[in-house]
């Protein structure tokens, strides 16, 4: 991770200071050897402690991310009570990704898919990649690098 990634992924951990955050940017060769976007993706997240999705992950476009972002920043997955504000909420997801050129693919795994998403599928659900009793993010890839925004939360 550069210094930027690093201080923004901190600065991410700090604000959202309920349940478990992980935020990650890392140069996409570094994480695996040449593959397709998927792989790259699954492999990432299972190097960070989860488990992947294969080809179950849903495909979302660089604003629906964002939404995405900002609403598991500003809120509590189990009860959805705000744990931090909007505007914060929406400068650390703007500043997430602005990390990805705009050729970037995001995908998710489920319930915080906007409806103006376009997704490629959505679950009504969500497919966990934690063992936590709920947990959803993005994770974004293009050329240069693989970044996850995941949030945690117990019940």
């Amino acid at each position: 991770m550069t210094s930027d990634s690093r201080d923004l992924c901190a600065a991410i951990v700090h604000r959202r200071d309920c349940g478990r955050v992980t935020c990650a940017i890392e140069n996409r060769i570094f994480v695996a050897p040449p593959s397709s976007d998927l792989d790259t993706v699954n492999t990432f997240v299972v190097a960070h402690g989860f488990k992947a999705l294969g080809q179950r992950w849903i495909e979302i476009g660089a604003r629906a991310a964002e939404k995405v972002a900002i609403a598991i920043l500003s809120n509590d997955l189990a009860y959805n009570a705000q744990i931090m504000l909007s505007d914060d909420a929406e400068l650390l997801a703007k500043r997430f990704m602005a990390m990805f050129c705009d050729s970037v693919r995001c995908f998710t795994n489920g319930t915080h898919v906007p409806q103006d998403a376009r997704a490629t599928k959505v679950s009504l659900g969500w497919m966990p990649i934690s063992s936590t009793a709920f947990d959803a993010g993005i994770v974004c890839i293009d050329d240069a690098r693989v970044g996850m925004l995941w949030v945690e939360d117990e019940d």
